[in-house]
């Protein structure tokens, strides 16, 4: 979503690697302003989960990927 608040408070973020990773998990991640659902692998190289905005705050949501925190197969 282009937005997120309290009427819209949640959003499916999707990560797509190039090739299959190697031990991908939540730990591979740093979220703001708000929480991530569990990890749901679709394919051997996509994920998604649902990131949901903290209530109450104006700040800008985010979900990353910390470097070198996985391996390619």
């Amino acid at each position: 979503a282009a937005s997120l608040s309290d009427g819209t408070p949640s959003s499916n973020v999707t990560f797509t690697f190039s090739e299959a990773p190697v031990g991908f998990d939540a730990s591979d991640l740093t979220m703001a302003g708000g929480t991530l659902g569990p990890i749901t692998q679709d394919t051997a190289t996509t994920y998604h989960a649902t990131f949901t905005a903290t209530d109450g705050i104006s700040a800008t949501g985010s979900v990353s990927v910390t470097a070198g925190s996985y391996t390619d197969a």
